[in-house]
């Protein structure tokens, strides 16, 4: 079909005032697509999709320059929507290879990051406080003198029935045997051999009864000393618990409103008290120039601020020039300990994919193709 053209419909005319503000250097958002209508409509209709799976891909000649106007309408889109929440990762203490991502409204994961080192802090200092009172150390005294009492009493019974029977109980380190008596010394091996036979049958008979007495003390000893042990462990567990339960409770009060946070800082408690000696000396300082060997235990009451969105206005708008495998998941760093590569949740750190989580991210297609194997 031949159409008819005037000379006036073969020329695109300009506005004057759209010439003036771009001459002027402040266009405005609308102004980067001027005369993309459908770019526009587009654009307008891909990202009011808020479903899984929908994607808007912007074509057009290399050196065109879709991305600049592109990353100002998103822009302008991103202004007017929500600021996504902080991600943060903290130490599984169940399964530590599994560490926990927690989500935190935006700006809290700095509090919260904060908040745990404070927690730490404060913690140790109250410990020592506790383990230092005077309150703590009669108890312990007590509860120490009244199975060294019991054991000694038994020890006692035991040395008196011997030395009625003319027999010394003799105690080493690692052993307790009973030795033969004469004129109130012990016998040695010349004086037993002179003994008749009738006699040493004797003393070899009694000795033997001695020798499963020690047997039953010893069992007996040992049972004690689990029973002051585990009775010591039970009053450090109270005072500690008295200790730290105050600081935590102030804690979980603050963030009631997320009850993830929640049961980690119960599970930071539980893990402080079953790990006291640990806890303690992960926070004595090293001598200078040497590292500390407790500060791998240290870090497990860290947290890894991952996506802060403190400062952030509206949602992100994230454009990765190098979409490589690891720039967009993220990576895991490691370090050298003692010639050996190790990492834990501390070492995680984000991708672009982490970035731009609750807003936009924006790739250069043929970039990602080529960057498929990296």
């Amino acid at each position: 079909m031949i159409v008819t053209v005037d000379a006036a419909g073969l020329r695109l005319v300009c506005p004057v005032e759209t010439v003036a503000r771009l001459l002027a250097g402040s266009p405005t958002d609308d102004d980067r697509l001027v005369g993309q209508d459908r770019v526009r409509g587009a654009l307008d209709l891909g990202l009011g999709i808020r479903a899984e799976g929908f994607n808007v891909f912007v074509a057009g000649e290399q050196g065109s320059g879709r991305l600049h106007p592109v990353k100002g309408f998103l822009e302008r889109q991103a202004a007017g929507e929500r600021v996504p929440d902080d991600w943060v990762y903290v130490h599984h203490f169940e399964d530590p290879y599994h560490p926990l991502a927690l989500r935190l409204p935006p700006g809290r994961g700095q509090g919260l990051r904060k908040d745990m080192r404070k927690l730490v802090d404060d913690a140790v200092a109250s410990l020592l406080k506790a383990f230092e009172s005077e309150e703590y150390m009669r108890r312990r005294q007590s509860v120490s003198e009244k199975y060294e009492q019991e054991q000694t009493a038994l020890q006692r019974g035991l040395a008196e029935r011997a030395e009625r029977e003319h027999f010394l109980i003799r105690q080493t380190p690692w052993e307790i045997f009973s030795i033969p008596l004469k004129n109130g010394e012990p016998m040695t091996d010349q004086d037993f051999d002179q003994l008749p036979g009738e006699q040493q049958a004797r003393i070899r008979e009694t000795q033997s009864t001695f020798t499963s007495e020690i047997q039953e003390l010893l069992k007996h000893t040992r049972r004690i000393e689990r029973a002051a042990s585990e009775e010591l462990s039970r009053l450090e567990m109270e005072v500690a618990g008295l200790a730290v339960t105050g600081l935590i409770a102030e804690m979980e009060e603050k963030y009631a409103d997320l009850p993830a946070v929640v049961g980690y800082l119960h599970a930071v408690r539980q893990d402080i008290l079953e790990n006291l000696s640990a806890f303690l000396l992960s926070r004595k300082p090293s001598p200078p120039g040497m590292p500390s060997p407790h500060g791998e235990f240290a870090r497990r009451y860290e947290v890894n601020l991952l996506v802060d969105n403190a400062r952030r206005k509206g949602a992100p708008v994230v454009i990765e020039p190098h979409p490589t495998f690891a720039n967009l998941v993220g990576r895991v760093e490691k370090e050298s300990v003692m010639g050996t590569l190790v990492t834990d949740f501390t070492m995680v750190r984000k991708g672009a994919l982490h970035s731009a989580n609750g807003g936009y991210l924006v790739l250069r297609a043929e970039e990602l193709f080529r960057s498929f194997l990296s």
